[in-house]
């Protein structure tokens, strides 16, 4: 058979024997531990076998008591305060509602906020965390709303998220980023996105803000920001047959176009090493150049589809046009080792030959 035990005439009579206990400081241990970066606060509020209270007291409770002691409005004042105002403060953790003591330490209590610091975990965090969550979560309902359906917050995501601006303030986005080597490196990526200009601008970062918001999918709308976004400028310009391939999204579907691997060298042609052209007519080729030494470029390659070679009659053309530019033909050494290392085979070496073996 079951006992239902009373919780207030349980705790009753527990004060009631510890009275006649051998009671240590031993628990202060874990108690200041709880405490954390707060334990001087902590301490000075709860001096002495007080601390019992603040280790014995609700996970919720307490964080509501942590933030209220590292508000803006009452922890610059905590190291003057006398005998009478710690008291009194004791007093007010003690009896006010959770409502009340954020109110009072922050000047407001948003519907809902009240219930998140119980998600929080026991121990207490930076008063620079327990500001930053009032002053976000404060303004950021829809936040609220997806922390209230959580069974436990994850505070490392949410101090990162803390640093975000508003249209990246993603609960699980910031869950996915500081699972990466430098999760800032994301807001890095942001903000030289927005300096960009990039067609499509607009629809393809309102896609993406979509995304983050719902916690995935975000990877893909930042492939097609990748592809959207500007090569550096072309050093020849377009021409009646020359088109410069401005971005990477046009590289793609050049190369499905011609069959070839093009869209492999997209980080080459972001960071300025190679630069690719189409020729129109009388047959279509890609051309890609490549810087050498500087502001040295060089014609890398010509092809037509499935990587077949152009006539030599093509190839002279695509030189000449490229010349005035000051872009010539890159020979490899091996170019260079092919003429010598097989013997001539014209006619009047043959001739020679034949002369040797008549006189011999």
């Amino acid at each position: 058979m079951e006992t239902t035990i009373n919780h207030a005439y349980d705790l009753a009579c527990a004060a009631d024997l510890i009275k006649c206990a051998q009671v240590t400081t031993d628990y202060q241990i874990p108690a200041c531990k709880l405490a954390g970066p707060l334990v001087g606060a902590v301490t000075n509020v709860f001096p002495g076998h007080l601390l019992a209270v603040y280790l014995l007291t609700d996970v919720s409770r307490r964080q509501v008591w942590n933030a209220y002691l590292a508000s803006p409005r009452i922890a610059p004042q905590m190291s003057s305060l006398s005998g009478g105002d710690v008291a009194e403060l004791r007093a007010s953790l003690l009896t006010c509602r959770s409502a009340e003591l954020i109110e009072a330490g922050y000047g407001s209590s948003e519907r809902g906020l009240i219930g998140l610091y119980g998600k929080l975990g026991p121990e207490a965090l930076s008063p620079e965390f327990y500001v930053s969550f009032h002053a976000t979560l404060s303004t950021n309902e829809a936040l609220r709303r997806t922390l209230s359906h959580a069974p436990a917050i994850d505070t490392k995501a949410l101090s990162l998220l803390f640093s975000f601006p508003t249209q990246l303030q993603s609960y699980a986005l910031a869950r996915q980023l500081i699972e990466i080597a430098d999760p800032m490196r994301f807001l890095e990526l942001h903000d030289c996105i927005q300096r960009q200009c990039f067609p499509g601008k607009q629809a393809l970062m309102e896609r993406l803000y979509r995304l983050i918001r719902v916690g995935k999918g975000f990877r893909a709308a930042l492939k097609d920001i990748y592809h959207a976004l500007s090569f550096p400028t072309q050093v020849v310009p377009d021409g009646a047959k020359l088109r410069f391939i401005p971005n990477g999204s046009e590289l793609i579907k050049i190369a499905e176009r011609y069959r070839n691997c093009l869209k492999d060298h997209l980080w080459d042609a972001f960071s300025g090493e190679s630069q690719f052209y189409e020729w129109s007519c009388p047959s279509p080729a890609m051309i890609c150049l490549k810087r050498h030494r500087g502001n040295t470029w060089w014609i890398s390659a010509m092809s037509l589809k499935d990587n077949v070679e152009p006539s030599k009659e093509l190839q002279c053309e695509i030189r000449t046009h490229f010349a005035p530019y000051e872009i010539g033909e890159r020979r490899c050494i091996a170019d260079l080792f092919d003429q010598f290392l097989e013997e001539p085979t014209n006619m009047s070496h043959e001739l020679a030959v034949l002369e040797a073996m008549r006189r011999g």
